[in-house]
């Protein structure tokens, strides 16, 4: 990891990106929010035009792992995620449990300013909240159990059970290891993003 200092940001897609003091010669997560904003169509003009009322109706689930990514420039996943950002049209939805996790990550490895900014984004409407149903508690207990030899965590198991629910069957995650072997319900695996390169 490098230093602790503001080297990141993926600002929403709706603001002005801040200026990054830690940028590389490829894409930055800003450049991404740009990118994303000078082409994209907002969540509402979207979900108007398609009929659609939730913003779960047309959504990418996301895991941890891609977050974080994007709040930090050195992490070697970086790049692919900041590419993947750019390229889904969707709206972004983060499961209640992962802000917990990503907020225990982002203060041990990186800066509370950088959760700091994060959530700014998150009220900004940069990526969406989806609370975590009853429904949802009880699906990832069975997950957790029926995968207890994998060691299966409550977030893992959260953001499947969300997906099952949601229909969607992409995920941004880098962890194969977990999301790779579960078997959702609603189909026979879940296609991970990034793409392996």
């Amino acid at each position: 990891m490098a230093s602790h200092s503001l080297r990141f940001c993926a600002r929403s897609w709706h603001v002005k990106p801040m200026p990054c003091e830690h940028r590389g010669s490829r894409a930055s997560a800003s450049d991404a929010a740009e990118a994303r904003a000078s082409r994209g169509v907002p969540w509402t003009t979207r979900t108007r035009r398609l009929g659609l009322h939730d913003p779960a109706d047309v959504a990418l689930v996301c895991d941890t792992g891609p977050l974080l990514a994007l709040l930090d420039a050195d992490d070697p996943h970086h790049e692919a995620c900041v590419a993947m950002v750019e390229e889904v049209a969707e709206d972004i939805l983060i499961p209640a449990p992962v802000l917990v996790e990503l907020d225990y990550w982002v203060r041990k490895a990186l800066d509370v300013a950088i959760w700091q900014m994060f959530v700014e984004d998150v009220v900004r409407g940069a990526y969406r909240v989806l609370a975590t149903t009853s429904a949802d508690l009880l699906r990832a207990a069975h997950l957790e159990d029926q995968y207890a030899s994998l060691r299966l965590g409550f977030v893992d198991a959260a953001v499947i059970a969300q997906c099952e629910r949601l229909g969607e069957t992409r995920v941004a995650t880098l962890d194969r290891r977990h999301f790779g072997v579960v078997r959702p319900a609603h189909c026979e695996t879940l296609t991970l993003l990034p793409s392996a390169r």
